[in-house]
């Protein structure tokens, strides 16, 4: 986070999670960008960019296969403080 002026936040984020058990693999990765402006002493309003992508691997002797979900986009979003 980086605020270059009392109204103004620029974020980003980024996450990460790798798992194996057994014969079952997977991951989930994350990251967002995005402005936040706080328009009113206790009210905020924010403009991001966020991507999320869940990976999922299955290898036993009977059955193959995996799992991919990929979602990104736009999000407004409202914050409020006290």
């Amino acid at each position: 986070m980086y605020s270059w002026s009392p109204k103004w936040l620029l974020e980003a984020c980024g996450d990460w999670l790798s798992v194996t058990i057994g014969d079952y693999s997977g991951s989930i990765w994350g990251g967002q960008l995005g402005v936040n402006y706080q328009a009113f002493k206790n009210i905020g309003f924010g403009f991001h960019y966020r991507a999320f992508l869940l990976d999922v691997d299955i290898d036993k002797s009977e059955w193959h296969g995996n799992a991919e979900f990929n979602q990104n986009g736009p999000l407004l979003s409202v914050t409020a403080t006290w």
